[in-house]
């Protein structure tokens, strides 16, 4: 019998191979090959059935927000812009904000205490959402996060 832990590790392709067994409709195993890419296709159906981009953002004056990406799962590009006051937008290169299927949680992080902590949002289109703070200067590392439900 071989020692498993004799194996070097490695990094799978999508076309590599992964045995398994797979069961018919009668409830009968079959030893079957699967492919890396098969078994990763299927992982979104078992997923939390959302997508979502989770960002820090800092701004400062009449800058635009910068984001410092934590996690992306979306397959989208974001780019902030400075609207005006207290108006600011992230821009989607797809189309992802589905009407009554986005949500957006936002917060001010450790900006000054002074500044409000009421901050909104709205789905603009479907590749834009605003967010709207009491002011400028409203955040310093603040948590920005969109879910995308399916």
């Amino acid at each position: 019998m071989a020692d498993i832990s004799t194996y070097p590790l490695a990094t799978p392709k999508a076309t590599d191979l992964v045995l398994g067994t797979q069961t018919n409709a009668l409830g009968t195993n079959h030893t079957k090959s699967f492919t890396v890419g098969s078994i990763a296709d299927k992982v979104p159906a078992l997923s939390l059935g959302y997508t979502s981009l989770v960002q820090l953002l800092t701004q400062t004056s009449t800058n635009a927000p910068v984001a410092t990406e934590v996690y992306n799962n979306t397959g989208q590009t974001f780019t902030w812009s400075y609207v005006s006051t207290g108006i600011y937008r992230v821009t989607s290169t797809g189309t992802p904000f589905t009407v009554n299927k986005t949500v957006v949680f936002v917060n001010n992080g450790n900006a000054n205490d002074l500044i409000s902590s009421n901050i909104s949002w709205w789905r603009v289109s479907d590749t834009i959402i605003e967010v709207r703070p009491s002011s400028d200067d409203w955040m310093v590392d603040g948590s920005f996060e969109i879910k995308i439900y399916n």
